[in-house]
């Protein structure tokens, strides 16, 4: 089963060459004709639906061979807490069960907040790709299959932002330029006015951690799958613009901030001996940042990008396979940030610098 979580994980952590689009995603959400929202079934009804879906599922070209099914009753603890994080699990059931596909970043959630959630992270590719690919899957199992659907409203699910189209997505951003000028509540506010969100990835008393936000919409009604996925692209591009020029004035107007800022974080991540969640992707953002602005090099910046994803408690654990306390996972995570920073990241020479802008 773990072996099975470390390639679901490796999937959804895989990050873009890109420097501030970490990655963009989907979900379809879709319920069963004929049944109450899995909040409201009994064990029988759940069993009935889980069935029924399996079947249409194997009715799809290959699926044996290439997709893995997990299911939620097999997990251990730790396993489950890694796959509530990975596929943003809400109500899971015993009855909860995902499968993936092997190669192209797909999962099917079944029995969460709905009965079925088709969803998609890519570390490459437009928006468009990523709703096409799920409409495509959901397409093949429509002729197996009756989805609740009103002519009225549409797709009919259990949160209101999923009704409609049933579709929501989003771009996973990396924001420091913005947050370091203050700006990004600006950007919430224009967000509000056209139907989308901008929210940190990690947030803990109301402090955001990493400089990461998602990028999504706010409702699937009113809107075309098309117009939806339009109007976030160009949101997007547009913020990935504005993220680029801050960078650009802090290193031309704040150098010895944005040098010293840099220096310090990549200082402790060499030199230290524990290190919180918190801190520690706070540190990587910062040292992402320098490497980005061509102050630092780094071979490999996807591989610090993968680990500076899996700093979690959750995935320490799972993977370590031990229980670990807030302070041993403290030193585990300080050890495997100290190791990496120290063989693979290194300052640029002034002349280097220079020649690179």
């Amino acid at each position: 089963m773990l072996e099975g979580i470390r390639l679901l994980w490796q999937q959804q952590v895989r990050s873009s060459k890109q420097t501030v689009c970490v990655s963009k995603g989907a979900c379809l959400y879709r319920n069963l004709a004929g049944y109450p929202f899995t909040s409201h079934t009994h064990l029988q009804q759940r069993l009935e639906i889980l069935d029924t879906l399996r079947a249409a599922f194997h009715k799809l070209p290959g699926f044996s061979k290439d997709w893995v099914e997990l299911a939620w009753k097999d997990c251990s603890h730790d396993e489950r807490a890694l796959l509530k994080k990975i596929c943003g699990l809400q109500v899971p059931c015993e009855e909860t069960t995902i499968w993936y596909h092997k190669k192209h970043f797909t999962q099917i959630i079944v029995h969460d907040i709905n009965h079925i959630r088709f969803r998609i992270t890519r570390p490459d590719g437009t928006l468009k790709h990523c709703a096409d690919q799920l409409m495509n899957l959901e397409s093949a199992l429509d002729t197996h299959l009756d989805f609740a659907f009103d002519p009225q409203i549409g797709y009919v699910n259990s949160a209101p932002f999923a009704t409609g189209t049933g579709l929501s997505a989003w771009a996973l951003l990396h924001l420091p330029g913005l947050c370091l000028r203050q700006q990004v509540a600006d950007w919430v506010q224009t967000l509000k006015k056209i139907n989308l969100c901008l929210t940190p990835m990690d947030m803990t008393q109301s402090k955001v951690v990493g400089h990461l936000f998602y990028l999504a919409n706010d409702s699937g009604l009113g809107c075309s799958e098309s117009q939806l996925i339009t109007q976030i692209e160009s949101m997007c591009a547009k913020m990935v613009m504005d993220e680029l020029q801050a960078r650009k004035e802090l290193v031309s107007k704040r150098s010895v901030f944005v040098k010293d800022s840099v220096g310090r974080a990549l200082g402790l991540l060499q030199n230290c001996c524990e290190l919180s969640y918190d801190e520690a992707t706070e540190l990587v953002s910062v040292v992402v940042l320098g490497i980005h602005t061509n102050l630092l090099s780094h071979q490999h910046p996807t591989a610090l990008k993968l680990l500076w994803r899996s700093l979690s408690n959750e995935y320490l654990e799972a993977f370590t396979q031990k229980q670990l306390t807030p302070e041993q996972a403290s030193l585990v995570r300080a050890q495997l940030l100290k190791s990496y920073c120290s063989k693979n990241i290194h300052w640029v020479s002034e002349k280097k610098a220079r020649h690179a802008k």
